[in-house]
């Protein structure tokens, strides 16, 4: 089966896991979730029910689920993310952040943040899609507005067709 992955694995982050069912490691984005993939979950819960199904039956032992420190099978496994519905390879997604960093450093971006029309930085290649961390920005938070950041800046969405760009 082949799974998207994320880019960045830090192993530090309250949201690094290791999937139960295929002990691939990943980054959720709900604290909550375990599973790289609602698949995994599918099948790691079906799994679950068979070994209690067993036991009922009076069967000695059921079959054991792979523990974690078991090396994930040598299949080779193919690493790609989805962006716009399309399969980007690592090292595209890699050259496409490059890019909207480039994009970023050539803007003139004083202390107090510039405002750009969405479509100015469409126009110059910027992907919107491939930013580090997205979280709910205070001061417009009545208005359900989040910051997207890419790596040194911050993107604030302020109005339509417009975002505000803060250096860090």
């Amino acid at each position: 089966m082949t799974r998207a992955l994320p880019l960045n694995l830090d192993k530090n982050s309250d949201r690094y896991r290791i999937c139960p069912n295929c002990t691939i490691p990943f980054m959720t984005s709900h604290r909550g979730s375990d599973f790289c993939c609602p698949s995994c979950h599918d099948e790691y819960n079906n799994k679950k029910k068979k070994e209690k199904a067993l036991l009922k039956k009076g069967q000695d032992q059921p079959p054991k689920m792979l523990p974690l420190e078991i090396e994930p099978s040598k299949e080779k496994r193919e690493v790609f993310l989805i962006i716009n519905n399309q399969k980007v390879s690592i090292e595209e997604v890699q050259q496409a952040k490059e890019k909207n960093q480039n994009i970023l450093n050539t803007l003139q971006i004083g202390y107090d943040g510039k405002k750009f029309s969405i479509t100015f930085l469409n126009q110059r290649g910027f992907i919107f899609s491939l930013f580090d961390i997205r979280f709910e920005w205070p001061a417009l938070k009545d208005k359900g507005k989040y910051c997207l950041v890419f790596g040194s800046y911050n993107l604030v969405h302020t109005d339509i067709n417009e975002v505000l760009i803060l250096k860090k």
